[in-house]
């Protein structure tokens, strides 16, 4: 809703509250301040239902594994979309270079993922594992590569 205001010349926002004010005592210049409305600040809990699902699953696409999971604690619109299975299928094709095609029975993307992420991390371990000598020590983004490279 728009008011006018104090001089009456230029409609404003419910949203700002103006204060004018001096800006020091001895000077008579007077300075705006503009107050937010505290009743316009509170979160909209309508925002989410006002895009589409196949925005939101186009975004979400961007993600990686964990913060897919991290999205999908957020509220329940949310982990319904999160959890769609062309999503972590996708993320599973990206990432791993793995496919559900390849393997003798099927299984959800999530789950998928899960399993090539677990593999992922046990070669990760043998690679550290392997290392007899101690000075040789790659670092963790090093590894991740390298272990990546494998699923390729």
């Amino acid at each position: 809703m728009k008011r006018s205001s104090d001089d009456g010349m230029s409609p404003q926002s419910d949203a700002i509250i103006p204060y004018r004010s001096p800006s020091s005592y001895w000077e008579h210049r007077v300075h705006s301040v503009y107050i937010v409305n505290p009743l316009y600040v509170s979160p909209n809990s309508f925002l989410l239902r006002a895009i589409s699902d196949h925005c939101l699953l186009n975004v979400l696409a961007f993600l990686d594994g964990q913060s897919l999971n991290a999205v999908s604690e957020v509220c329940r619109a949310l982990h319904d979309l999160a959890n769609d299975d062309n999503l972590w299928l996708h993320l599973c094709r990206v990432e791993w270079n793995v496919s559900p095609e390849q393997l003798a029975q099927k299984v959800s993307g999530r789950d998928l993922y899960r399993f090539a992420q677990h593999q992922m991390e046990r070669v990760m371990q043998d690679i550290r594992e392997a290392h007899l000598v101690q000075t040789w020590h790659l670092p963790t983004h090093t590894l991740n590569s390298l272990t990546r490279s494998l699923f390729s």
